[in-house]
Parts: structure tokens; C-alpha cells; sequence
């Protein structure tokens, strides 16, 4: 993994990780399995891989003023489908792996005091299952209020 944060002067700045390895897939995009088996999870015969998987995320931030600031980010995990080929329910099965996920996302940050924080977000999210090139989406609006202490 690698990751970095690079201010350019006292408003902007761009964030973000990579990742690469085996048995990771809880980081950046991804929201599904980190490992695959070579049965039925229910049998204790069955072996357990660790999955490789590439992913990442980047974030642009602009803040405004001291109390507002304005993110845009982009993520997204890739197992290797190889991997999930081996052992990938039958073709149509709605709960085939997952073989790509992307979060795309914008959101403004309000501070009034220093302990106390609004956020208004909205997040698209797309997801690829391996057997079928059909994309499934959700489009995501949220509202959130945090008390810093």
C-alpha cells in the first residue's frame, strides 16, 4: 500500500491510497470478499486463498474558509477475475462475486464552532459481478451532523 497527501498552498489539496496484494479487499472501494474458497465455505475441507486485488482512491479538497470545504473523490477495487473465475457461481447466479467496484463522490463540510460539523454528500456507486458485464448502481445522498471531542 501507498498512500499520500499533497497540499497545493492553504486551500487545496489532493489525497489519496493504492493498494495491491492478497486477502485486502476491505480497503478503498471494496465491499466484498477478501478471500475465495476451493468448496463450499461450510466445509471444513475446503481451502481458503487470500484473493489479489489493485484498487485505490484519490481525493481533491478546496477548502473555502475556514468553516467550509468542498471534496471530490474517486475509488475503486478490481480483484483479479482469474481468481474469482475458479470458483464463480453459476452463470446468472445473483450472488456471483464481485469483480469491480467504483465509488465516485462530492460533499461540502461545514464547521460553525470548532466542535461541531455538518456534512451533505452525495455518492454514486457502480458494481460489476463476474458473471455478466451488466452494471448495477446506486446513487447515494446523505446528511450527517458529528460533535467533536
Amino acid at each position: 500500500t501507498t498512500d499520500w497527501r499533497i497540499p497545493f498552498g492553504a486551500k487545496i489539496a489532493v489525497s489519496g491510497e493504492f493498494y495491491r496484494g492478497r486477502g485486502i479487499g476491505g480497503l478503498g472501494a471494496a465491499q466484498d470478499r477478501s478471500a475465495v474458497f476451493s468448496g463450499p465455505q461450510s466445509n471444513p475441507a475446503s481451502s481458503v486463498y487470500g484473493l489479489n486485488s489493485t484498487g485505490g482512491w484519490t481525493q481533491l479538497k478546496f477548502k473555502a474558509t475556514d468553516a467550509i470545504e468542498f471534496n471530490a473523490a474517486y475509488g475503486q477495487d478490481e480483484p483479479y477475475n482469474e481468481e474469482l473465475r475458479r470458483w464463480s457461481p453459476i452463470e446468472g447466479d445473483l450472488y456471483a462475486p464481485i469483480s469491480k467496484n467504483e465509488t465516485g463522490l462530492f460533499n461540502v463540510i461545514y464547521r460553525p464552532r470548532t466542535d461541531l460539523v455538518f456534512s451533505l454528500e452525495y455518492r454514486r456507486l457502480n458494481t460489476w459481478r463476474i458473471t455478466t458485464t451488466d452494471r448495477n448502481s446506486a446513487n447515494h445522498l446523505n446528511f450527517g451532523i458529528g460533535v467533536l471531542f
